[in-house]
């Protein structure tokens, strides 16, 4: 059965080795990496920075017309002695804001759009790259049932939200071992007041954690779970 496309770019710039225990290593090579940009991604990075260096361009010509206009009216606030002086600041500050706030929203729109597309042309060529076993989802992220069964905070999430999922396992050929490994970004906020053993109410912790999160299924048995919680003097919990 012939390979997929991606699995022969996989091998094509990507070459097996092994550490001194016989374990097949997963990183890759700078000279690896270089060939691979050069044959597959240089060309797209080069035409997304072109579109952004001429979106910037764009941005400073807007925000230099809308400043040289604002001086100019400033200055014809200043020699009109007809307006009522409050009516004027409130004009001048209106006719500042709304077009900083309109180059904002064009700046943010453009900034999205090419964060867009890095994820959906280059971000999976580059995760394929590194192992071709993993998968990636840009909208999507480890669940709160996930995070949550892992116990590694005292208190539960009760929201969790990311992108970036990454998923998918490790091989060991020798061995015939499999490790599979699931990561994204991750924010984990506790919202919600608790009642502890006691009856009472504590404070909800808001954010857990905020970062790159991974589980790993280790075939390790511990034994017992392992709960990860902050010093008191950190959160400075009290009771209400």
């Amino acid at each position: 059965m012939s390979k997929n496309k991606d699995d022969s770019l996989h091998d094509t710039y990507t070459s097996e080795r092994t550490n001194h225990y016989g374990l097949q290593i997963f990183s890759r090579t700078k000279d690896e990496f270089i060939n691979f940009y050069k044959n597959e991604l240089e060309n797209k990075i080069v035409e997304l920075e072109k579109v952004r260096k001429d979106k910037w361009s764009q941005l400073k010509t807007l925000l230099l017309i809308i400043i040289v206009s604002w001086l100019i009216l400033v200055y014809l606030f200043y020699i009109d002695e007809t307006t009522e002086p409050f009516l004027k600041y409130i004009m001048l500050f209106n006719l500042f804001v709304f077009p900083l706030g309109f180059s904002a929203l064009r700046y943010t729109k453009w900034k999205n759009s090419i964060e867009a597309e890095i994820k959906e042309s280059i971000m999976p060529k580059m995760v394929h790259f590194m192992n071709p076993n993993f998968s990636y989802d840009p909208e999507a992220h480890i669940s709160q049932e996930t995070f949550n069964d892992m116990y590694l905070f005292k208190h539960r999430a009760d929201h969790v939200s990311g992108d970036d999922l990454i998923e998918g396992f490790v091989f060991d050929e020798k061995e015939k071992a499999q490790t599979n490994v699931t990561y994204s970004e991750v924010v984990a906020l506790n919202m919600n007041k608790v009642i502890n053993k006691k009856g009472k109410k504590q404070k909800a912790l808001k954010l857990l954690t905020l970062g790159l999160f991974f589980k790993v299924d280790f075939n390790k048995d511990f034994g017992q779970s392992i709960t990860i919680a902050k010093p008191r003097w950190v959160f400075k919990e009290e009771e209400v």
